[in-house]
């Protein structure tokens, strides 16, 4: 397994605490959210179901499966992901949209 670490240093070359995914939600709000946007999820098979083609279909939200090996950056990732396309959707439709997700990826309660 491969796990890639981010450091960052200031210039006199002291290490600083600094969390890589904090500012994915401001950076969203500040840009907007467009393209294509998928929960991410875990899985052996990476056959997606019918039913995300339907909520893809209706919300626009598809859905990508990894490997189900999961390391605790890659982990991360997708939570906050998942949590900030769940807070677009809940700005956007309500709460209704939770009803129709087959499955909740990590992260959306």
């Amino acid at each position: 397994m491969l796990i890639k670490t981010i450091s960052c240093y200031d210039q006199q070359g002291n290490k600083l605490d600094k969390d890589n995914f904090a500012n994915d939600l401001e950076t969203v709000q500040l840009n907007g959210i467009n393209g294509n946007l998928n929960f991410i999820i875990y899985g052996i098979n990476n056959r997606i179901p019918e039913e995300y083609m339907n909520f893809k279909e209706k919300y626009g939200i598809g859905l990508i499966i990894e490997n189900c090996v999961i390391d605790p950056l890659s982990f991360k990732r997708a939570t906050k992901n998942n949590q900030i396309i769940s807070d677009y959707l809940d700005k956007k439709h309500g709460e209704g949209w939770l009803n129709e997700l087959p499955t909740k990826p990590f992260g959306i309660k």
